[in-house]
């Protein structure tokens, strides 16, 4: 192949080695949340999905709506997880407000943006899902800062 200036050489990007100890998960965090900044100055605290405090509150709810088989009904899957993120995901938030009055992280609350706010479900969705922000190297620099 061919360049404007002669043979165009294609460059294999030298790869660093995958370090475990850089890499490890933070469990703490993962059950205990991390703010995240979310619009306007808000910051939201938010745990990881898969921590045990999670799963636990996943089953408890799934039972409540009737087991597995329901849980597999859309409409009832949706409630279910809606319930999970307001119970067991988001743990805090700071920044909210509703008509201008000061608005405090609730189960109830989180359950009132979360109907009301796509962008607000994606982005918990996103957060919790993710390794990054849960890993011990990034709380060690979250609190340098």
């Amino acid at each position: 192949m061919r360049g404007l200036s002669g043979p165009v050489l294609f460059r294999m990007e030298e790869k660093m080695p995958f370090d475990i100890e850089k890499n490890k998960d933070d469990h703490e965090a993962m059950e205990q949340g991390r703010w995240f900044d979310y619009e306007e100055g808000s910051r939201i605290k938010i745990a990881y999905t898969s921590n045990p405090k999670a799963v636990a509150k996943t089953v408890e709810i799934s039972k409540r709506h009737g087991g597995q088989e329901e849980a597999k009904k859309p409409e009832i899957l949706e409630q279910i997880i809606k319930e999970v993120i307001a119970e067991a995901l988001v743990l805090d938030w700071r920044g909210f407000t509703k008509n201008g009055n000061p608005f405090p992280c609730t189960p109830e609350n989180v359950r009132y943006v979360l109907d009301n706010s796509i962008e607000f479900t994606r982005f918990v969705n996103i957060k919790s899902g993710e390794l990054r922000g849960f890993r011990i190297a990034e709380k060690a620099a979250e609190e340098k800062n």
